[in-house]
């Protein structure tokens, strides 16, 4: 039977290790090769006061969605990774046991973990403590189109896998026009118990639709940048509109969070401030060095080339 009690949940704030792809400066599916070496060279700087390693032998750079996820110190959640948008390109699709993913000092992730039979991203699971201190996942409603289940199943059958420990919350998709990849991990991230931040909806009159399903069990804090000055006349503000995921997908590890830069230095800096503010004066709040503006502008789905500093990592709290 599965164990996993509020004390032992694994959340991002318990992260003390993170991981990326040893693909990512060498082939990384539809991003530029100069995209591909500053991104690299700037992920390795900004981790390096981290526990961090590379991950050999994978197909693609976008480990979040592919790693298996930590529940507790002592437990992982296996997943089956067949995304639909990679439908005709399963060549970029990682399975981590059979492809032995690993790293330099290991020859195989020797993991426990349980399997879950659903076909599912790890980039749309967002683990967090509700405001009644229940473990808690909170997952894109695109996980329903994926594994054709009314989202009564889906709760009845997670309620019965998990024996009620861990709550389930599933927030609206937009549709694949809008969110063709459909990850959570682009929509809300967890802050400390009973407290989330979500993108911003705010600025697109959509906020509804993510705070329903949220605001029973958090508080929640609102990135927000329709109020800087000049930024309704610029291209960057219709980037902002369709791709509201570019900040949120920050990577946090511990109390060490990194933003993503989109090169504008007024909304880089509102950014980091509004995250600095939500998550308080214990966490060290950084920006990365590298203008990511390419992944919002021109991510093309089919070849997998859209996402941020979560989808790009791997995190884990590890005992070595």
């Amino acid at each position: 039977m599965i164990n996993i009690p509020k004390k032992d949940f694994i959340t991002d704030d318990k992260n003390n290790t993170v991981c990326f792809s040893s693909l990512l400066p060498t082939e990384s599916s539809g991003l530029s090769s100069r995209l591909r070496k500053e991104l690299y060279d700037a992920l390795k700087e900004a981790v390096k006061p981290l526990k961090n390693y590379e991950l050999y032998n994978t197909r693609d750079i976008w480990a979040r969605d592919y790693m298996p996820v930590q529940l507790t110190p002592d437990l992982f959640l296996n997943y089956t990774y067949n995304p639909d948008y990679l439908s005709e390109q399963k060549a970029y699709i990682t399975n981590w046991l059979i492809h032995k993913v690993h790293v330099r000092h290991k020859e195989k992730l020797d993991l426990n973990f349980v399997t879950m039979p659903l076909v599912l991203d790890g980039g749309n699971i967002i683990k967090a403590i509700d405001k009644f201190g229940h473990p808690t996942i909170i997952m894109c409603s695109k996980v329903l189109n994926e594994n054709n289940l009314s989202k009564k199943e889906l709760i009845d059958w997670w309620d019965i896998f998990f024996d009620g420990q861990i709550r389930l919350i599933l927030i609206d998709w937009e549709g694949k026009e809008e969110n063709p990849i459909g990850h959570a991990d682009g929509m809300v991230r967890y802050i400390s118990e009973g407290k989330v931040l979500i993108t911003n909806y705010c600025d697109l009159d959509d906020e509804e639709r993510l705070t329903k399903p949220l605001e029973k069990y958090f508080d929640i804090e609102r990135l927000h940048f329709g109020d800087i000055e000049g930024i309704k006349d610029t291209k960057m503000w219709s980037l902002m509109k369709s791709k509201s995921w570019g900040y949120i997908n920050f990577l946090q590890v511990g109390r060490h969070i990194i933003i993503p830069s989109l090169g504008w230095k007024e909304l880089d800096t509102a950014a980091n401030q509004q995250i600095k503010e939500a998550f308080g004066s214990s966490f060290e709040i950084e920006t990365i060095n590298c203008d990511m503006t390419e992944i919002l502008e021109n991510p093309d789905v089919n070849t997998n080339s859209g996402g941020g500093l979560n989808c790009l990592t791997w995190t884990l709290l590890s005992s070595e």
